[in-house]
């Protein structure tokens, strides 16, 4: 359309032109002389051409404002269509429809996803769902699981790291994927897929349910003899498979102790999911000559797993009972009912047993030792001072004793006991003159949960240092930046210590010009620590600048280990981690021509160069124009520009009303991360009312004062050409013949510039 508008326009030009060159021609004056018919035939001749040139440039002048209008409005001839089509991506799973695994071997696996959609997905991240209660775990390794970016049709290799449990039967398992990116509109997305997993592991029990006794729960804080309680516990299948046929039995019941009151010694269940629960009491009562003292109750629980293979736990509870033999005493000390964990605690988990100690005589005992006894056996160890001594415990008076123990790694999944011993002076001195001093044992159970129990031939395998998480801050690192990265380092045995531990960085990737990509900053490649103890971690701070001439993708960081286990044996290994680098968007934009001055209602031209000088594409770039203006069609869409490409920004405003009025170049582009980058240019123009072209003086056609307006009949040739002259479409016509003059102008030097920089290029 404005290739038939400056055509319009010239044409307009050549006929004002025909409309002075007929004049100079018809009477003689372009070379001085008159030849040819009378004066009279001579102008009757002129007239009627310059009325007939006169008409033609109305109806070219009419059509010109017609298509400047049209242009004005935002109608027709539009050079670029604004409107993006964003397409959607989609990512799925493709290779391999199935992982084998075999036993309990862990092992890291390549899967490849790509982008099936029909538009790009940019910061893609993989992630793991997979319920606690499932037998696989799943893991990424390194950061393969991001990217930056999949365009339509790409692919992707992601490392996921799959771990069997030990009792992970033969089968299939599914594991899930959870997809999140953004779409080219910067819409996020959520998807999942499903990776299947066949493990072959003949040496696990296929079947496993585990059910478990615990919580127990007793009625009465004090007990003596005579008196009847209860005792409650919680029952939970604990495994991964239904059990049938559960029997609780209680056992160790005397007449002259414990025995039952009004109740059955056992409950059955016909059976119970993985995760189900049910409560079990027994109604119970003591002697009424029972003895002070620990009466332990033990509680088996029986039932078979879905194979039919019957299977049996044992629990003991100690129930402590304040009994006659005490009751003449002047001081008696006892103690209350033990407070002890319920439920299942876990390796290395502390946990706390309070037991109350009770001056039940009429006079104060002058010391009390309670000691704690957890077993030789290193089971269950002491987390704090295994004796503790009250001096003076008046009588009637109650103090509360705690001890602090943890479960080790040689504990198995079952009960234990702990003990206390408590001794008590009574004030009174024997036949040897010594103070006679009284002791009682009490004791409380404990669950501890050890699935990772190991026999003795795992214990002496190799101890190993492994990453065990590690951030980079930045996530994703821009070339020629420093970046923080925290490092935590694990010893993944669980008894034996490692020393004299050296590590140092290293990375197979180089850059163009042959050199390392990451390099510490203020700080050695290399450090030292002095030992890790047996599941200990170690966390590592260090900071690297990445070389500026880095590309833009994903890069693997060797960590060397050098280290020696407690007898000296010396081992080697390599840890690998991930950190993504972005190259840093460049975008530079020549001399902005915007004029400082403008008209109501009349089109104001801008156009600017733009090159990407950095070295990643930029990608979805937009170019708009925001202010006190009229810019429905000041949007330009370029999708993609390529490192070292360039390009012209050509598009015009309106203004709407006078006044300085002030508005924006916005440019909006994608890095190669997806990260958005706005890029801002303000300007300021001075708005001038026209005042309208069509409220013309009735002056204007007026000579100066006491001049006579020659009659009509009197003008002649000349008096017509003054009154064309003076017409307001003579007027408007000139001042579109200069703008399309300068127009002509500005776009011969703009094709020129052009061509220039074409051959720029192609040298």
């Amino acid at each position: 359309m404005r290739k038939n508008l400056f055509g319009i326009i010239i044409t307009a030009i050549i006929c004002l032109t025909n409309v002075f060159s007929v004049y100079a021609t018809e009477t003689g004056t372009g070379n001085g002389t008159t030849t040819g018919p009378s004066y009279e035939e001579q102008l009757d001749s002129i007239n009627k051409k310059v009325d007939q040139s006169l008409s033609e440039y109305n109806e070219l002048y009419i059509s010109v404002l017609e298509r400047l209008n049209a242009l004005q409005n935002g109608g027709g001839g539009a050079d670029v269509d604004t409107s993006v089509k964003i397409e959607t991506p989609k990512i799925k799973v493709t290779a391999p429809a199935v992982i084998n695994l075999s036993g309990t071997t862990s092992r890291t696996n390549e899967i490849t996803v790509k982008n099936i959609g029909s538009g790009d997905a940019f910061n893609l991240l993989v992630q793991v769902q997979i319920p606690e209660t499932s037998q696989i775990v799943a893991y990424f390794p390194d950061n393969t699981n991001f990217t930056d970016s999949l365009r339509e049709g790409g692919t992707k290799k992601v490392n996921i790291r799959l771990e069997p449990n030990k009792n992970a039967a033969t089968g299939i398992y599914p594991i899930t994927l959870k997809y999140t990116y953004i779409d080219e509109d910067n819409k996020e997305i959520s998807d999942t897929d499903t990776v299947y997993v066949k493990l072959d592991n003949p040496d696990a029990e296929q079947l496993f349910a585990n059910v478990s006794l615990y919580q127990f729960n007793n009625t009465k804080t004090e007990i003596a003899a005579g008196d009847t309680f209860s005792v409650e516990a919680l029952l939970e299948n604990t495994g991964s498979e239904k059990a049938s046929d559960i029997q609780v039995l209680i056992e160790g019941l005397t007449a002259e102790g414990v025995y039952l009151e009004g109740s059955t010694g056992s409950h059955f269940f016909r059976e119970m999911t993985a995760g189900a629960k049910n409560s079990a009491g027994f109604n119970l009562k003591t002697a009424d000559k029972a003895k002070s003292g620990t009466y332990p109750l033990t509680f088996k629980v029986s039932f078979k797993n879905e194979k039919g293979e019957a299977k049996e736990n044992t629990y003991t509870y100690y129930a402590f009972v304040s009994g006659k033999d005490t009751s003449a005493d002047n001081v008696a000390v006892t103690s209350g009912q033990i407070s002890s964990p319920g439920g299942e605690i876990e390796v290395g988990e502390d946990f706390t047993v309070t037991i109350p100690i009770v001056n039940t005589g009429t006079e104060a005992s002058p010391s009390v030792k309670i000691t704690a006894n957890a077993g030789a056996d290193g089971f269950v160890v002491p987390k704090s001072s295994d004796t503790v001594v009250i001096n003076n415990l008046a009588a009637g008076e109650t103090q509360n004793v705690s001890f602090s123990f943890a479960g080790t790694s040689k504990a198995e999944t079952r009960n234990y006991a702990i003990g206390f011993t408590v001794e008590y002076e009574t004030g009174e001195a024997g036949a040897d003159g010594a103070n006679i001093t009284k002791r009682f044992s009490q004791y409380a159970g404990v669950n501890i949960n050890n699935p990772d129990a190991k026999d003795e031939d795992e214990k002496k395998s190799v101890p190993k240092i492994i990453i065990s998480r590690y951030s980079a801050d930045p996530i994703v690192v821009g070339a020629g930046q420093n970046f923080d990265l925290s490092i935590t380092f694990l010893n993944t045995h669980a008894e034996r210590t490692i020393k004299n531990v050296k590590a140092y960085f290293t990375s197979q990737d180089e850059t163009e010009k042959k050199g390392t990509v990451f390099t510490p900053v203020d700080a050695s490649n290399t450090f030292y620590i002095d030992e890790i103890a047996p599941k200990a971690e170690v966390d590592k701070n260090i900071t690297f600048y990445t070389v500026p001439d880095a590309a833009p993708r994903n890069y693997n960081v060797s960590v060397n280990f050098e280290y020696e286990d407690e007898d000296g044996t010396e081992y080697k290994t390599v840890e690998q981690f991930g950190v993504n680098v972005k190259q840093i968007t460049k975008l530079d934009t020549g001399d902005i021509n915007i004029p400082e001055e403008g008209f109501v209602g009349q089109p104001i031209s801008v156009y600017f160069d733009f090159f990407n000088t950095g070295k990643v594409t930029l990608s979805n770039l937009l170019i708009k124009m925001e202010g006190e203006f009229d810019m429905s069609t000041t949007s330009s869409y370029y999708s993609n520009l390529a490192p070292g490409a360039s390009d012209m920004y050509d598009m015009s405003f309106t203004p709407i009303e006078a006044g300085t009025k002030t508005g924006s170049i916005v440019i909006t582009y994608e890095d190669d991360a997806g990260e958005q980058i706005e890029v801002r240019r303000d300007f300021t123009v001075n708005v001038m009312d026209t005042g309208g072209f069509g409220a013309m003086d009735p002056g204007m056609g007026m000579g100066m004062p006491g001049e006579m307006e020659m009659l009509p009949e009197e003008k002649g040739i000349f008096g017509k050409i003054l009154d064309f002259i003076k017409n307001p479409i003579f007027i408007v016509s000139a001042s579109v013949a200069v703008v399309v003059i300068v127009l002509i102008i500005v776009f011969s030097v703009r094709r020129a510039r052009r061509k220039r920089r074409e051959l720029e290029l192609d040298e």
